[in-house]
């Protein structure tokens, strides 16, 4: 089993030199990795993931970083693409990406113009995530789906291979996003109140996103 601590990305922790701190210290004390909250406002001060991650694998060797997790149908999935990949590159391959459709309750999701139903929030999500897979192989991408389209060259693989990977959000009882992450690499197990879940309740998750692959997955 490894192990992990994620902090938000605002308040106490609004300081990417702090977050930076604070990940040399989870790696020096042993954890396996340290993720960090993507919100564009909660209370101030508030820290952009991105480079907080940035000065955190600067920071540090060996640990594992990440977003827990960052709402994908709100950013530029080119964007998105370069700045995970260049984040990859830059810590010899120590980032996981960690994905979901966004909660329109809170107060940033809406605050800024961003809006959408469930489903459509969703589908942009699964979309997105297929154009970044495309984009981090290192081939030519031409996708025109209903979201998003784009034709472009290679941009450069990240440094993991396949890819970076994804682990998408999901609830004990929420069965699209549990195929989801069956679908991806790695679930970010979660209930209607947060990251807290109980053991049961995990097992359960993991049983279904297990009989959901296909067998030999490379994931399983």
């Amino acid at each position: 089993m490894k192990t992990g601590i994620y902090l938000p990305n605002f308040g106490c922790c609004g300081d990417a030199a702090v977050l930076a701190d604070l990940a040399r210290d989870a790696e020096n004390a042993g954890w396996d990795g340290v993720f960090i909250w993507d919100h564009l406002q909660v209370i101030e001060p508030t820290v952009d993931p991105w480079i907080a991650l940035t000065a955190m694998a600067i920071a540090t060797s060996t640990i594992r970083l990440g977003t827990l997790v960052t709402p994908v149908p709100r950013r530029h999935v080119a964007k998105l693409a370069r700045e995970v990949s260049t984040l990859d590159h830059l810590s010899a391959g120590r980032i996981t990406f960690g994905a979901g459709a966004g909660y329109a309750a809170l107060p940033d999701y809406s605050a800024f113009g961003d809006t959408g139903t469930a489903i459509k929030r969703a589908a942009k999500l699964d979309e997105a995530l297929t154009v970044l897979d495309q984009l981090w192989s290192g081939s030519a991408v031409e996708h025109n789906g209903p979201h998003y389209q784009l034709k472009t060259d290679g941009f450069t693989p990240t440094a993991q291979r396949p890819r970076v990977p994804i682990w998408t959000a999901t609830t004990k009882s929420a069965t699209k996003p549990l195929a989801r992450a069956a679908r991806w690499d790695g679930m970010i197990c979660a209930d209607q109140y947060g990251l807290e879940v109980e053991p049961d309740d995990l097992k359960a998750m993991i049983e279904k996103v297990r009989a959901i692959r296909s067998p030999g997955s490379l994931w399983t």
